[in-house]
């Protein structure tokens, strides 16, 4: 085992694992800070402005690449960024009535996954709440 662990190619799997590992936990603070900026900002920034706070762009880049740590490691960090987005974020949002809000966070997790569940009781609330909000993404989604 120390032969196999003392090996160049080993050594080089273990660096790029603590790269993986250190980008991982410095996006999820960077996923908690693109949340405060956006609870805090006056007027609700768009569904597509958090997106990139968020770094989906990069991230389903990453999900679809085919680096063996990488994709595995953003596939993590999109069911991570769903679950605030499709549940915790918006059910805030509604309790404070803050229905354009709520709606650009499940605007979000619909643009990572298909809602289901909370995300689309959430929704469904949403919509009884607030029944003149449009939005395209929401529309097809939890019928």
């Amino acid at each position: 085992a120390a032969a196999i662990e003392s090996r160049e190619p080993m050594r080089r799997l273990r660096v790029r694992m603590r790269e993986i590992a250190e980008r991982e936990s410095q996006r999820g603070v960077d996923v908690q800070a693109a949340l405060l900026w956006y609870r805090t900002q006056k007027d609700a920034p768009s569904a597509g402005a958090l997106a990139e706070r968020l770094q989906l762009p990069t991230l389903r880049r990453e999900e679809s690449g085919s680096d063996s740590l990488a994709a595995p490691s953003a596939r993590r960090q999109l069911g991570r960024i769903l679950a605030l987005v499709s549940f915790y974020e918006p059910r805030a949002f509604l309790a404070r009535a803050s229905f354009d809000r709520a709606a650009h966070m499940l605007e979000v997790a619909a643009s990572i996954g298909k809602l289901n569940g909370d995300a689309c009781a959430l929704l469904a609330e949403l919509r009884r709440r607030a029944p003149t909000m449009k939005s395209a993404v929401l529309d097809g989604q939890c019928h």
